[in-house]
């Protein structure tokens, strides 16, 4: 048996039981459901289904949990370090902070991580493609 029929069956029977006292009316629109019913095609029921699915995706996409950590703007610096190195990395200029093992963030060009470093008002170093700190 198909899971369509086995469905179909469940929700049959759930039917009879919340409504015991059928009346000759109410069987014909049983019987005509029924009928409808097993006039789907796979495909109807698969569009019922994905439209449920995307309503459901949708409305779960646009729920943000309560307790969700806010994430820092991208353009700035929530607890500064004492000092922060501009130095090459292998995307373009890094500005990692003095203990960090990581780049806080990389920048293609050295004059756009002097730029952020500025607006930021970081405390910084600057070296050279070759690695030498810059005076």
């Amino acid at each position: 048996m198909s899971l369509f029929k086995r469905l179909l069956k469940k929700k049959t029977e759930e039917v009879t039981e919340t409504q015991p006292a059928i009346t000759q009316e109410n069987a014909d629109d049983i019987e005509q459901l029924k009928e409808d019913a097993r006039n789907l095609t796979l495909e109807d029921v698969e569009k019922e289904i994905d439209k449920v699915t995307a309503k459901d995706a949708l409305a779960f996409a646009r729920k943000k949990p309560a307790d969700a950590p806010k994430k820092p703007e991208p353009d700035k610096i929530d607890k500064p370090a004492s000092r922060y190195h501009i130095k090459k990395h292998d995307k373009g200029w890094q500005i990692i902070a003095e203990d960090a093992e990581r780049a806080y963030r990389v920048f293609t060009t050295q004059k756009e991580a002097i730029d952020f470093a500025k607006e930021n008002e970081l405390d910084y170093l600057l070296y050279r493609v070759d690695g030498t700190l810059r005076q």
